[in-house]
């Protein structure tokens, strides 16, 4: 009984957290016209904003991970966490631009370390097929978050001003500090820990990317989620602007993928429940060619949205339920250098989703059909990969 409330408190707290560096990427993003007059800046300097928080992700995630080999998990998660608290209430409290953007920055390395460590808890704490769960269970609470927070960062900005956005960050930080002191426990034993040295997590970093099993599990899940995602980020143009469709039209089409990935990250508890984690996955795969393959062909004849969104409603259900799996059995590759693993997991999600989305905002011409063939491109890249990593799995065991 007493197990079961460590781990209830446990992933409520971690839930508070992701739920927290989740909103802290946009939530304010409704508010920029009002942040650059009182920084009484520029368009392009006030999307530093963004820029320099997801720099600071980046590298976050490549630091936080092998520290925590090294200094156990709970102490780097802390230390994370009392970065992003300090540097939230930084952003609320400067009113010099500098200052700001420094905070944002600092914002960004604390952000990634719970991004990084409680993914790393959770598969020192529970089963593979639990973990595949639990990121389902939450992949819920992170749609629902990042779908929100804009919404609710107008609310905010409209009624109490921009700073609003900051002073709720701040405080949702400040318990997840308090929470994750009170209620996370360490993962790691100090027998399992490895010696600090920036050569040999140099040379770790080596190992992970040039492992087959890593970055081709890793590769499938990054792709399909980046494909989903490259849709969403042209999904209004296309829409309104080629297709005709309202701006109270476009709200339900939006909410509608939301809507399949949030329901499918839900349905995806039982499912591996009842047929397991690699039944579930390849499932998730099949859906995800069939939207693909649906997507490319609407867009050739050119047809309505509602057919558009149908494909990639479907595309989304399948990304759902294979990508939680692909992400947790690339982590898992190296169960000795856990933190290093999903240090650079965190960091490749972050590149490969902006540069496949930059690639889809370069070639976009209005239409739909340059966003359906880059989706039909990464799904086929990701189909590729997980064939070669069934294969290889084949191999080893006839072996």
């Amino acid at each position: 009984m007493v197990l079961q409330s460590n781990n209830f408190f446990f992933l409520a707290v971690s839930t508070l957290v992701y739920t927290t560096v989740c909103m802290e990427t946009d939530i304010f993003v409704p508010a920029f016209p009002d942040m650059k007059l009182f920084f009484l800046t520029t368009d392009e300097a006030i999307q530093r904003v963004l820029s320099i928080n997801f720099l600071g992700i980046c590298l976050g995630s490549l630091v936080s991970g092998p520290v925590s080999d090294s200094y156990g998990r709970r102490k780097t998660l802390l230390w994370g966490l009392t970065l992003f608290v300090v540097a939230s209430w930084g952003c609320l409290l400067f009113t010099n631009f500098k200052l700001f953007l420094t905070c944002r920055f600092i914002q960004g390395l604390g952000a990634a370390t719970p991004m990084v460590i409680v993914f790393a808890m959770m598969l020192e704490k529970f089963p593979p097929e639990r973990v595949a769960q639990i990121c389902g269970a939450m992949n819920l609470f992170i749609t629902g978050t990042m779908a929100a927070a804009p919404i609710l960062g107008a609310f905010l900005n409209l009624y109490f001003g921009w700073q609003a956005n900051f002073m709720l960050l701040a405080i949702l930080a400040s318990l997840s500090f308090v929470g994750s002191y009170i209620y996370i426990e360490e993962t790691l034993v100090p027998e399992q820990r490895t010696t600090w040295s920036l050569l040999q997590v140099m040379k770790d970093y080596g190992t992970v990317l040039t492992s087959f099993p890593y970055m081709a599990a890793a590769c499938v899940c990054y792709f399909l989620f980046a494909g989903m995602i490259m849709f969403v980020a042209n999904q209004s143009l296309i829409f309104i602007e080629h297709l005709g469709v309202s701006k109270a039209a476009y709200g339900v089409y939006q909410a509608s993928l939301a809507g399949s990935f949030a329901l499918f990250s839900v349905l995806s508890i039982g499912i591996i429940e009842r047929y397991g984690t690699a039944k579930t996955k390849y499932t998730g795969l099949i859906a995800s060619v069939i939207g693909a393959i649906l997507l490319l062909a609407m867009a050739l004849i050119d047809v309505g949205p509602l057919l558009m969104c149908g494909a990639m409603v479907i595309f989304t259900a399948g990304v759902a339920l294979s990508c939680p799996i692909y992400g947790m059995e690339s982590a898992n590759v190296f169960p000795q250098m856990r933190g290093i693993a999903t240090g650079m997991s965190n960091a490749l999600r972050l590149i490969m989703v902006a540069g496949i989305v930059g690639i889809g905002s370069f070639s976009f011409t209005g239409s739909i059909q340059p966003v359906a063939k880059l989706v039909a491109i990464v799904t086929a890249g990701a189909i590729i990969l997980a064939l070669a990593l069934l294969n290889r799995k084949a191999v080893v065991l006839a072996s």
